[in-house]
């Protein structure tokens, strides 16, 4: 699929989780060139360090493994857009570690 290929997003509301990093931002800047309007939800808040894409809104300090934060986060960026009409997850997280060595904690993350 290329991303001419990517048809029915104008005005679609999509919530985009992880959305700034690297891929939630290349992602959201896609959805909005085509047409969507976009909330990226992130842990972090929008600054110099992650500015926003053009067409894009940030819902910053959301944590995703909490429920009642992800549960916050996702109604603002409703409140933010006039409705959701998708959500695509990218966050996660990673760390580099050999098993050898690594801790059971990194394995629970």
């Amino acid at each position: 699929m290329t991303p001419h290929d990517i048809q029915g997003l104008q005005g679609r509301r999509i919530a985009v989780t992880g959305g700034l990093g690297r891929l939630g931002m290349q992602l959201g800047e896609l959805l909005a060139a085509r047409g969507a309007r976009v909330a990226l939800i992130d842990r972090h808040a929008a600054s110099s360090e992650h500015p926003v894409p053009p067409g894009t809104v940030v819902v910053g300090g959301v944590d995703l493994a909490d429920e009642a934060s992800a549960s916050a986060g996702l109604q603002q960026a409703a409140a933010l857009l006039g409705g959701l009409d998708g959500l695509v997850n990218v966050a996660g997280g990673f760390v580099w570690q050999k098993v050898e060595g690594g801790h059971a904690d990194t394995w629970d993350q």
